[in-house]
């Protein structure tokens, strides 16, 4: 009996000793790449960086778009690949043999890579431009193909089998890594002195645009990555001159074949460019871009955009520095001070084009400094341009930020509007990361015709006011209840900061909130809030519902009651990278933070006095 027990037990240690072995051959959780558990209509991406030669295997599945015509016949629906982003070469793709059956696909193979980052791909979205949703014919085996299919697409009941494996098999791919290698639309690419100007990673609804100088004839070469489907161009890349407004390029033709569906593709043209200023532009549409594709994406998703180089090395043309603009100048705010709202009207009497130029304090999507530009309709006011976008770095500090931009300008009112906060500018000192390059520190105007006559704007420049916050009729200074009343509290919160603190409430409870931080009409940057245990917000710090804490630009303070149920609560209190305890004066030192009072003790009850009988 013993010896059939041992026996038994070798058996079943043998069983678990083959399962482990057949799971380390199968290698998926040391797979280099591993893009598994796949969805249709999406683009999934894994890169991974060589510091020596390496060598991969591959194991990959996909799908063939539904049998019918000769472009679907021979057309992925979905598959993968692999690009070298230094240059984006596809240096392996997914090319098999349509099966005589259904539409799975699969591939093994080796990939033998050079040092450098890659960027694995694998996208499911198909291409409705080989397809035939509909039944391509009146039959009724045609309607029932129609239904099934999905419109054409029953490739996508393949979507759980799908996957890109890479997996090491000597040691230079074994030392590989996969972390920090960023989104290759929004890394740096390698140094190309020829490249005057370029725009990649353009998503739907986007529009970028950058200005140029040319000095003397030139040629340039341009490559645009876009999508043109029957001959029309959905995403506009344009190079248009400024003085006369002519545009001198944009995308016609078809161009030829980016990869993924048929409406990828790449123009490419040699334009000749005279001396003046240009705005190269590309634009997107609604739909099928970087990062919100409708149809497989080209094989270099990245590159979706415009790249201006020069034709020959050369060339008389380049970025626009505004250092050297010699152009009539309209109204200019060039070293403005702390907690100002510096504000100037000027009248455009006919089709005018300008050139704002712009330096400020912006970071993480946070504006402190920074300019905007309003026509006039009515008794209101209407964004024209603001600085938020297309801006590049202006040296010292990386929140230090520049805008130029080429703006046409139709007849009438309009307002130049800059605001700073209470640190970190040409009046007051830049802190201690630095300050720009460009003593500019502020925006200015120019009009891009240089016989322009400043007169006829009728410049109107309003008096320095230190705030744009609403005025209030009474802020006292801060007086903190007795501290015997605290339910929670957070002080002293420096920069970069995201403190919790948890109470209970055993009753109903009017809680009495007191805190102080910075925050705009547009933004939150040190602020409070109050939410639940399992994360429902009950109360926050806004512009609305906070007045100012004194004479500081966007010192705001809240102060009142709040009712609250029984149970816990988490006060949670955030802040930015600047500005914070003790920058706003002594009011900041007193609080800067939040703190939760309960009510106030209950009196004690007055005894009743005894009546006494006489």
């Amino acid at each position: 009996m013993r010896t059939v027990l041992s026996r038994l037990l070798l058996v079943g240690l043998l069983g678990v000793a083959v399962f482990a072995v057949v799971r380390l051959a199968d290698g998926t959780s040391r797979a280099l790449v591993a893009l598994e558990g796949l969805h249709a209509d999406e683009l999934d991406h894994q890169a991974f960086s060589l510091d020596a030669p390496g060598t991969l295997a591959i194991d990959a599945a996909g799908s063939f778009e539904e049998a019918g015509s000769p472009a679907s016949d021979t057309t992925l629906a979905a598959y993968g690949w692999v690009v070298r982003r230094s240059d984006g070469a596809v240096v392996w793709q997914m090319d098999p043999a349509r099966p005589s059956r259904g539409t799975l696909v699969t591939v093994a193979d080796t990939l033998r890579l050079e040092p450098g980052i890659y960027d694995a791909y694998f996208t499911g979205f198909g291409d409705p431009l080989v397809r035939e949703p509909g039944p391509r014919d009146g039959s009724l085996r045609e309607r029932v193909r129609a239904f099934l299919s999905r419109g054409g697409r029953a490739w996508v009941g393949d979507a759980g089998r799908w996957r890109l494996l890479l997996r090491a098999l000597d040691e230079g791919a074994r030392e590989a890594e996969t972390s920090d290698l960023g989104d290759p639309a929004r890394t740096d690419v390698p140094d190309d002195s020829a490249v005057v100007w370029r725009t990649v990673g353009v998503e739907n609804r986007d529009r970028r645009e950058g200005l140029l100088q040319v000095t003397a004839p030139a040629r340039v070469r341009v490559r645009a990555v876009t999508e043109v489907t029957d001959g029309v161009v959905a995403d506009v890349p344009s190079i248009v001159r400024l003085d006369t407004r002519d545009t001198v390029w944009t995308a016609s033709g078809p161009g030829v074949w980016a990869g993924g569906s048929l409406k990828n593709r790449v123009v490419e043209a040699e334009v000749a460019l005279e001396p003046g200023l240009y705005r190269a532009a590309f634009a997107a549409d609604r739909s099928h871009a970087y990062d919100g594709w409708t149809a497989n994406p080209p094989l270099v998703p990245w590159a979706w955009g415009m790249t201006i180089r020069r034709a020959t090395p050369d060339a008389a043309v380049a970025r626009l520095d505004p250092a050297d603009v010699e152009l009539p100048e309209i109204v200019a705010f060039e070293c403005v001070g702390p907690d100002q709202e510096r504000r100037a009207t000027f009248d455009v009497p006919a089709p005018l084009d300008v050139l704002v130029v712009a330096v400020g304090e912006i970071a993480s999507g946070s504006r402190y400094d920074y300019a905007t530009l309003e026509v006039a309709d009515g008794d209101d006011w209407d964004d024209v341009w603001e600085m938020r976008r297309d801006l590049e770095p202006a040296g010292g500090a990386d929140k230090n930020r520049r805008a130029v931009v080429a703006l046409p300008l139709e007849p009438g009112t309009y307002r130049l509007t800059y605001e700073t906060d209470g640190s970190h500018d040409c009046e007051s000192g830049y802190n201690s990361e630095g300050g720009p390059d460009d003593p500019l520190w502020g925006a200015v105007v120019y009009a891009l015709d240089p016989s322009a006559d400043l007169a006829a704007f009728n410049v109107r420049v309003d008096e320095p006011a230190p705030s744009a916050a609403p005025p209030s009729s009474s802020v006292g200074a801060l007086v903190l209840p007795d501290a015997s009343r605290l339910l929670a509290q957070i002080d002293s919160v420096g920069d970069d900061q995201d403190r919790r603190v948890r109470f209970t409430l055993d009753a109903p409870t009017e809680v009495m909130i007191i805190a102080q931080g910075e925050l705009s009409d547009e933004s939150r940057y040190d602020f409070a809030t109050l939410e639940r245990a399992n994360g429902q917000e009950v109360w926050a710090m806004t512009w609305e519902n906070t007045v100012p804490g004194g004479d500081a630009l966007f010192h705001r303070r809240f102060e009142g009651p709040l009712a609250l149920g029984p149970g816990t609560y988490v006060l949670r209190y955030r802040s930015d990278g600047s500005r914070g305890f003790g920058d706003f004066g002594p009011a900041s030192r007193a609080l800067w933070g939040v703190h939760v009072y309960g009510p106030d003790a209950a009196p004690p009850e007055t005894p009743e006095t005894p009546t006494v009988d006489v």
